[in-house]
């Protein structure tokens, strides 16, 4: 089984999200077997909203998590959110994670 994580922040875009997760959940059900499992993420504990108002309750991006890959999903305000301690996360994420995926504005994010 392949781990993933999905790293949300404020306003992420729940098309985005459902259109990462939704590949991953179909996979397990054609393979009639769990191929994938994910867990949301966030970089701070509390609720996360959508830019369409769905609500996550992401569990945090610890130092102790890993996985086959994380999905970086920031949306609106992108560029706000390259701060230092984000960025630096972002790195330690990565030396953890086989592979770091930039999904909407992730891609700058990660850039």
């Amino acid at each position: 089984m392949r781990t993933v994580s999905m790293l949300l922040f404020e306003g992420f875009s729940n098309l985005c999200l459902a259109n990462a997760v939704e590949p991953l959940r179909a996979a397990n059900m054609l393979s009639r077997r769990t191929l994938y499992a994910w867990t949301f993420r966030g970089l701070d504990s509390g609720t996360l909203t959508s830019s369409s108002g769905l609500a996550v309750q992401p569990k945090l991006l610890s130092h102790d998590c890993s996985g086959a890959a994380l999905f970086v999903m920031p949306s609106y305000g992108h560029a706000a959110l390259a701060t230092p301690d984000c960025l630096c996360r972002l790195r330690a994420a990565a030396r953890r994670f086989d592979l770091l995926v930039g999904l909407d504005t992730g891609s700058w994010l990660l850039a």
